[in-house]
């Protein structure tokens, strides 16, 4: 588990001409173990299907995060800082939020009572880590977050797992939210490219091997991101094992900040709306660059056994899953 801070560091210069350098003794977040607790919760998202795609449900969902669960965690963190444990359709969509830092912290402003700022700083956030899903920690952070969610909205249910069980695929949203909502990002369209993600990932087994977690940590730490701070003003794309350790660490959204800004000069934003592969794309022409760069830098490739991409993955194969599996 690892620790968040809001206290300001200094640029380090690194001299490693290899961008070598064990993961652990550079970031607060213990990323091979943050990386482990994402993909069980993953899993979990993945056997409510409907967290995806259903318009209605997701809809509902960021009402719920947004109106009844942002401010709950911004109370608490001014009151005694403990970890609360979110309904899953609420920390569903806070992960997929959290995800892309720049929004996190534009959209977030208002409960977080801080003016607008072109520099994200950690304390302007609200405080998020990953726990393992079970356990007694588990248990009494999901104890907390239900009784402080009961007295903020004592007739909005907070679990709701039954209905999302029940809860199609694809379902439009009905009729009009009457919540004037102040999240600019599209929340809806992002839980929707988590799905590709989880294929691409937290289907494979050797995404669950330490030594596999550890060798991705070291090479998102010591290489990706010192790349981003030798070529401040370049867009790089990541190999996926880089990207999921980059998706845990943005998970810890304080110490994700307070990490990037001191290991890259500034926080280290992330996009994954970038995924058109055709020719001459931006991830395409991107991908090349960063093959050729880190190659440069670093004089190995970036390419890695077992993190590549894995082909397409479509909303079409997602449905007939169910009868894939059964067969």
């Amino acid at each position: 588990m690892g620790c968040t801070s809001s206290r300001a560091f200094e640029l380090q210069k690194h001299d490693n001409r290899d961008g070598s350098g064990n993961a652990s003794n550079k970031c607060q977040v213990d990323l091979v173990s943050a990386c482990l607790r994402m993909l069980d919760f993953l899993q979990e998202v993945e056997e409510h299907p409907c967290l995806y795609t259903n318009r209605r449900i997701l809809a509902e969902a960021i009402r719920r995060y947004e109106t009844i669960w942002l401010p709950i965690v911004a109370k608490s963190a001014e009151k005694d800082g403990q970890a609360l444990a979110a309904p899953l359709d609420v920390e569903w969509v806070w992960h997929c939020h959290m995800l892309c830092p720049s929004a996190y912290q534009r959209d977030t402003q208002w409960v977080m009572q801080q003016g607008s700022s072109s520099d994200l700083n950690a304390a302007q956030v609200p405080f998020h880590e990953l726990l393992p899903r079970q356990g007694p920690a588990w248990q009494e952070a999901l104890k907390r977050g239900q009784l402080r969610w009961e007295q903020s909205a004592p007739n909005e249910p907070f679990d709701i797992t039954a209905q999302l069980k029940q809860a199609p695929l694809v379902e439009d949203v009905v009729g009009s939210s009457n919540v004037n909502s102040r999240i600019s990002y599209d929340l809806a369209a992002a839980a929707g490219r988590q799905m590709a993600f989880h294929y691409q990932v937290a289907v494979m087994p050797h995404y669950r091997d330490n030594k596999f977690l550890t060798i991705a940590a070291d090479r998102y730490v010591g290489k990706f991101l010192e790349l981003k701070r030798r070529h401040p003003n370049q867009f790089f794309a990541p190999s996926y094992d880089i990207d999921c350790v980059w998706h845990a660490h943005q998970l810890h959204p304080q110490a994700y900040i307070a990490d990037t800004t001191r290991l890259c000069g500034s926080v280290m934003d992330h996009d994954d709306s970038v995924n058109d592969r055709s020719e001459d794309s931006k991830l395409t022409s991107s991908w090349e660059r960063t093959k050729q760069t880190w190659n440069k830098e670093f004089g190995d490739h970036i390419c890695k056994d077992g993190g590549m991409y894995r082909g397409e993955f479509t909303l079409q194969e997602r449905q007939l899953q169910p009868q894939m599996l059964a067969v």
